[in-house]
């Protein structure tokens, strides 16, 4: 299996040039979220900046498949910070939608960790995207249920 490092895009010079264009209520909500307070750090690995713009698959409450837009704060191993206008719930299970470095877009299912309001109908939250304990849906079906896995089928 590929490390998340290896999955996740890195910032480049063409992220950059996007952040810029992000709306200024985002790029002021990191900016306000990243000033450092005492009970900052909740995470035990420290965190790495990481400003990309992806989409966060889910179901809402009316069970309709909701894509919403996020934008990222920071990684911390197998954690990663975001900000959205439309939030899913805490430990909800989800797909992060992202273009790899080769183009390809990727679907990486994980859990959400936390959601919660901060401003203005702006949430921040946190995404547990290590993969979660592999176990087939019948004796038979543990092939299926990876191959599933792996696109993000429900």
């Amino acid at each position: 299996m590929e490390t998340l490092e290896a999955i996740l895009p890195l910032e480049s010079s063409a992220s950059a040039e996007k952040v810029i264009k992000w709306p200024m209520e985002v790029r002021a909500l990191l900016a306000l979220l990243g000033k450092p307070t005492p009970a900052a750090n909740r995470r035990k690995r420290p965190r790495h900046p990481l400003r990309l713009e992806m989409v966060l698959q889910f179901r809402d409450e009316n069970e309709e498949t909701t894509n919403a837009p996020i934008y990222t704060r920071d990684t911390s191993g197998a954690v990663l910070g975001f900000i959205t206008s439309t939030p899913p719930k805490s430990g909800q299970q989800v797909v992060l939608k992202f273009d790899d470095l080769t183009g390809v877009t990727r679907r990486l299912p994980c859990q959400v960790g936390r959601c919660r309001h901060v401003r203005d109908g702006w949430y921040e939250g946190t995404l547990d995207l290590a993969p979660p304990p592999q176990k087939p849906e019948r004796a038979s079906g543990g092939l299926w249920w990876k191959i599933k896995y792996m696109v993000g089928a429900e």
